[in-house]
């Protein structure tokens, strides 16, 4: 069996996994999101989102860059003889965890009424509670990461996407049949992370044992030392992130704070599937870098980037195409406003995965310096343009401003993965199903629209049909490659199911 069927195989099986973690995690983040609407104001929904901005960029510094270098590191050691044992990565992480989140915490439990002043906007108690959950969601994170080293999906999918969100959604199940108050969810908030990082501590002692602090300091170094050139980048990241949610603080009412905050993370449902595959992408991509096979790692982004645009372009037409009647379904009417953003940065998302996992790609290769010179350029992109529309257009201008912001991180990470390594995917087979798929669907859509009512219900239904469409001109095109049928085989043992039928038809029409 070949690396690249054996990289592919180990994709496909971790994708199953991760898959069905953020699309969980979307599903109850939703329910989330829909019940703290129901029992709060618009102000109240615009208080939380802009503390939770606050609490995010904090917990970016006191990430250290390690969320991406943890993953690094131990697929780096494994790929070769070392006597680094992932008990000393464990006692490491503890310890990293435990002095970088109580820092922070810390800095905002004395700086919120700061912010509160910088802001005009009283969130200096939100900020103080939440920040209690810091060196727990440090924990927990790296953690994740830790595992996701050892190509370990179903951890991140366990802990961080289910049982977290669980919780969360469990305890506002509970203020919402009591009648409880608005600092109820914050506390709520609070309680899922330190559940989450003690139960996935557990685990890990289980797994792999009580920690050594044998040769702490020296991994702790050995990943800080990778790992800050991305902490910048991370950092950089955070504010392309939260800028806007933080500078409708400064300019905007909590009100209008609170709407672009049902459009933003909606519309992160159109990178679902990248976000699955990149998460499992990158420690198979070290791996294939560090023993030299570039060859197959092109092969490997290729297909991963094919497979992305396949389950999401029928994804992004259907909530598109039909926002008013989602977000009237999840938000109620006081949120239809918050449609023109949703899909200007929907449309943006679409634009950015379908350049594929270029910046996992540039990590996996240890391009961190240029990594983190493509964030920079980024960020300051996404700083400027905030800063010039947002006084002007408020969140649409916010909404414009991501859009922009994601083509040229798009674009900045594609030239440089090119130049470094000619790895791109716009290859004949990539763009020919797109070409043609795009129009065809638009048109179905358009016909169903002036022939049917659609509603929520009957979003599945277009979302199978699109896929279809999109496959079929896949075929049509003769798009499919050897690599595409190892990754259908592969998803079939997992599942246990028998594509004959699909397999026969894709065999016909391979080159």
């Amino acid at each position: 069996m070949s690396e690249v069927t054996k990289s592919l195989g180990s994709i496909a099986k971790g994708t199953l996994f991760s898959s069905l973690g953020i699309f969980l995690a979307l599903f109850l983040s939703f329910l989330q999101r829909w019940i703290i609407i129901r029992v709060t104001t618009p102000e109240e929904y615009g208080l939380y989102s802009l503390s939770l901005a606050v609490i995010a960029v904090f917990l970016s510094i006191g990430s250290l860059g390690l969320l991406d270098g943890i993953a690094r590191v131990i697929s780096a050691h494994s790929s070769v003889d070392s006597d680094v044992s992932r008990k000393n990565i464990f006692s490491s992480l503890i310890f990293l965890s435990s002095v970088s989140g109580g820092v922070c915490l810390l800095i905002l439990v004395f700086g919120s009424p700061y912010l509160s002043s910088f802001f005009g906007k009283d969130i200096t108690w939100i900020v103080r509670v939440v920040s209690i959950s810091l060196p727990f969601t440090l924990l927990l994170d790296f953690l994740v990461s830790f595992f996701r080293g050892i190509e370990k999906a179903e951890v991140k999918a366990l802990f961080n996407d289910f049982l977290r969100n669980f919780l969360f959604l469990s305890i506002l199940v509970a203020i919402f049949l009591r009648k409880m108050t608005f600092h109820s969810i914050i506390i709520g908030y609070v309680i899922s992370f330190v559940i989450s990082a003690i139960l996935i501590f557990l685990y890990t002692f289980w797994k792999v044992g009580s920690p050594r602090v044998q040769r702490v300091l020296p991994i702790t170094e050995e990943m800080i030392l990778f790992s800050l050139p991305l902490l910048g980048g991370s950092l950089f990241q955070s504010i392309t992130a939260w800028v806007d949610t933080l500078l409708l603080g400064v300019f905007r009412s909590s009100g209008e704070i609170a709407l672009y905050n049902a459009a933003l993370p909606t519309s992160k449902l159109i990178q679902a599937f990248l976000g699955a595959l990149l998460f499992i992408y990158m420690p198979v991509a070290t791996s294939l870098f560090s023993r030299g096979l570039l060859a197959e790692m092109k092969k490997v982004y290729i297909t991963v980037s094919k497979w992305v645009l396949f389950l999401t372009v029928p994804l992004f037409v259907v909530l598109f195409s039909n926002a008013e009647v989602f977000f009237q379904f999840l938000y109620g009417h006081r949120y239809l406003e918050a449609v023109l953003s949703f899909r200007i940065i929907a449309a943006g998302y679409l634009l950015h995965l379908a350049f594929g996992p270029n910046g996992g790609a540039l990590i996996a290769m240890g391009k961190t310096r240029v990594m983190m010179m493509t964030i920079i350029v980024t960020s300051l992109t996404n700083l400027a343009a905030n800063l010039f529309l947002i006084p002007r257009l408020g969140m649409e201008g916010a909404a414009i401003s991501m859009l922009l912001t994601l083509i040229v991180a798009s674009l900045a990470r594609g030239i440089a993965l090119y130049r470094l390594s000619g790895i791109h995917p716009l290859e004949k087979n990539y763009t020919k199903p797109l070409l043609l798929s795009f129009p065809v669907i638009l048109g179905c859509q358009m016909v169903l629209e002036r022939v049917v009512a659609l509603e929520v219900w009957t979003f599945p239904f277009l979302l199978a049909m699109y896929t279809f469409l999109y496959g079929f001109c896949m075929i049509l095109t003769r798009s499919v490659d050897q690599e595409d049928i190892w990754m259908l085989v592969t998803i079939e043992k997992k599942l246990g199911v028998e594509f004959v039928f699909l397999k026969k038809i894709l065999r016909k029409f391979l080159k």
